[in-house]
């Protein structure tokens, strides 16, 4: 979260591209698990209710400059609230029809048509079917290739335009040494890079996140809950087999 509030500021017209599966903006009012890493991107949009505990964290993201990419496990409550803010998301149906070169073609010319924006790049490991990536967290089947995850980094990075790179993923221990080599193969595509025109030029920012529980322990989840979040939100994170329709 913090590195999303120091990118934003230092590059306040900037647009996210959010590949995972699943959209991480569940507000205070509609989670039903409480866990805290189902809701970041309602933080950064200003969705829901305040919670004193993260009054820190500002608006900083407009709902036109996000979009998602590899979605397969969205609940009801997160599907209201991508159409109420009018937030485009592309699903692994998407992606089936259209094929992953038009869905990034379409992802870029709806948050960032001219090709003027700095982009961030959020790619969670889980976005990558299970077959690839094994050792995340929350793995969810039917996902993105091998080569569908490294076209996105590939077709992003050749915009000239990829200032910030975020990597969530699980242990490596649980992966066999597999999921040390995709993050090693997706960072290869983030070179230093000039922004297009007239903008300054800057290192890319690469960073990740580890997940530290390992699969079976979402059976009950160990993430802290605030204290305002309903009582009654006591279960654990759902996985579905099966792409979003």
């Amino acid at each position: 979260m913090r590195r999303y509030i120091k990118y934003f500021r230092k590059y306040p017209d900037a647009c996210v591209m959010y590949i995972d599966a699943h959209t991480d903006i569940n507000t205070v009012d509609t989670t039903e698990s409480g866990n805290m890493h189902g809701m970041p991107i309602a933080f950064l949009l200003g969705l829901g209710s305040k919670v004193d505990e993260f009054s820190w964290i500002k608006p900083l993201l407009k709902a036109d400059r996000l979009v998602y990419i590899g979605l397969r496990d969205v609940d009801a409550s997160e599907k209201k609230i991508l159409r109420d803010n009018n937030i485009k998301a592309f699903s692994m149906r998407e992606v089936d029809k259209y094929g992953i070169g038009k869905v990034v073609e379409m992802a870029l010319d709806h948050v960032n048509l001219n090709r003027d924006r700095p982009i961030h790049l959020s790619f969670d490991i889980d976005a990558l079917d299970p077959t690839v990536a094994p050792a995340t967290g929350l793995p969810v089947h039917d996902g993105l290739t091998s080569r569908e995850g490294h076209y996105i980094c590939e077709a992003i990075s050749e915009t000239g335009l990829l200032a910030a790179l975020d990597i969530v993923f699980g242990r490596e221990q649980y992966g066999d040494g597999l999921l040390l080599r995709v993050f090693e193969s997706l960072t290869s595509n983030a070179p230093r890079m000039d922004l297009k025109k007239s903008a300054p030029a800057h290192s890319v920012g690469i960073a990740y996140t580890l997940n530290p529980p390992p699969p079976d322990a979402y059976a009950n989840p160990p993430s802290p809950r605030l204290s305002s979040i309903p009582k009654s939100a006591t279960s654990g994170p759902r996985m579905y087999k099966g792409r979003v329709q």
